[in-house]
């Protein structure tokens, strides 16, 4: 393991700072923080910052975690991936947050997994909410791949939970209201 401690570490990139090891690096601030980032520029692209783990012949690749420490006074705090903003009127969309689940060629395809914490009391939401705007909120779209075989494209499900003592969660579709006119919930089938 590579280890560094004590106080803030910032690796601020002036041309390239790579590390590199067969085994394990491992950066750690007792009480400060850790801050990867690259400089800012006046023109052109400012450079990228990118982790990654080395590729495997035999075995399986290795694993990058992004995990928050445990708080045991207080609320756990929060992991935030966010994509980067613009100010250019000729370029005026910010930047996109992708999360991809892995490729197999010759298997199947790694799943995306999006889970609430666990609790006592009760258990984390999952919230998917589209942006606002000026002029009208963004969209929010759940659809399953085209495909062009024989099985056909996947399943849409949206379901609530089984349990065992007590009443399950509801179903609720509904759009929201308007001064002028409230959007219709349209059901269709696909044509054949």
């Amino acid at each position: 393991d590579s280890e560094f401690g004590t106080g803030s570490i910032d690796l601020v990139n002036a041309k390239n700072i790579t590390f590199e090891s067969s085994h394990s690096i491992r950066f750690e601030a007792k009480t400060g923080r850790i801050k990867l980032k690259s400089n800012s520029v006046k023109s052109g692209n400012s450079s990228s910052v990118l982790v990654s783990t080395g590729s495997s012949v035999s075995g399986s690749s290795g694993v990058i975690a992004f995990r928050v420490g445990t708080s045991y006074l207080g609320n756990g705090s929060d992991v935030l991936f966010q994509a980067g903003s613009t100010v250019d009127e000729d370029s005026n969309k910010g930047g996109n947050v992708v999360i991809h689940g892995g490729s197999s060629p010759l298997g199947y395809g790694g799943d995306v997994i999006l889970q609430g914490g666990d609790g006592r009391f009760s258990a984390g939401t999952i919230i998917l909410n589209s942006g606002s705007s000026q002029s009208s909120s963004g969209s929010l779209t759940l659809v399953s791949a085209s495909s062009n075989f024989v099985d056909g494209t996947g399943d849409v499900v949206l379901a609530t939970g089984n349990v065992s003592s007590g009443n399950s969660g509801n179903l609720l579709l509904f759009t929201g209201s308007a001064s002028n006119s409230a959007g219709p919930i349209l059901v269709k089938a696909g044509s054949s």
